[in-house]
Parts: structure tokens; sequence; C-alpha cells
């Protein structure tokens, strides 16, 4: 089984927010993830969170290393869902219906 991580699971991964602590159990066990996500997670980290840019480094430095399969951002990936590209069978998010099927793939909240 392979699993796939939406931004908002490294973002609280980082933060201090009551879900880190879910977010570590998740990341614990390892699985994908994709340059859009590090993207997005360095977007959010800056703009929202307001941090400077070397925490922000730091972070995507121990990701980069943490997943050793990045799903790169080409025009295939774009049209179609990284996970689903990456043959994952799950997907860890908030963002969308815990449980849900696309597939093989099921929609897990690491936060419920």
């Amino acid at each position: 089984m392979t699993a796939f991580f939406d931004t908002n699971v490294l973002i609280y991964a980082v933060s201090n927010d009551p879900h880190r602590v879910g977010a570590d159990r998740v990341l614990r066990d390892g699985g994908m993830i994709c340059v859009q996500v590090l993207n997005e997670f360095a977007n959010v980290c800056r703009r929202k969170l307001r941090l400077d840019w070397p925490p922000i480094e730091q972070a995507l430095a121990q990701f980069r290393e943490a997943f050793e399969n990045t799903v790169p951002l080409t025009i295939e990936t774009y049209a179609a869902a990284p996970a689903l590209e990456a043959k994952c069978d799950k997907l860890y998010s908030e963002d969308l219906q815990q449980g849900r099927r696309f597939g093989e793939l099921v929609i897990v909240n690491p936060f419920l």
C-alpha cells in the first residue's frame, strides 16, 4: 500500500496546530508527494503562516529526504490526479470526503 499526502498534512506537520499529532503519525509510515504539493506548501508557509524562508527551506529539504518518491509536475500530472498517476491506494487529506474512492484510491482524513 502506498499513501499520497496532500499539502495540508505537510502544513500541519510544521505547525503548532493540534492536528500535528495526526500528521506526524501518518507521515511516519512514508508515502509519496508531488512537486505541486511542495510548491503549495512553500506558498502557504510564506503567505498565510508568514514564515521566513530559512525554516521553509529546511522543511522542504526534510520532506524531500523523507519521501523517496516525489512525483514530478508534468502536463500529464496536471491533467490527472498525482496520486492516481503514482498508483497510490491512499490519499491523506482533510479536503475531500473520508472514505471516498477513485478506483483503487481511497481518501483518508488523518485528523478524524
